[in-house]
């Protein structure tokens, strides 16, 4: 498997490519499953940015859902 690793050093720039493989089909909720309701929540951790879902409330994350999940590790 060919992996770009050199263009993937900086949080900026891995963010994108993390997205892609954990949120194939882009980031949903967890709770409800939609993807049209999503705004930013909290950009504490950037570039990992907290989404709260504006249909049922629910505040997540790209690692919500995924092995990653509470491990508080940046992208790269």
């Amino acid at each position: 498997m060919a992996f770009p690793i050199l263009g993937r050093m900086s949080d900026d720039a891995c963010c994108p490519f993390l997205m892609d493989t954990l949120h194939p089909d882009g980031l949903r909720c967890p709770s409800c499953q939609r993807d049209d309701t999503l705004s930013v929540h909290d950009r504490h951790r950037a570039p990992v940015r907290d989404y709260r879902c504006r249909h049922c409330g629910t505040v997540f994350n790209a690692y919500t859902g995924t092995p990653h999940q509470k491990t508080h590790r940046s992208p790269t």
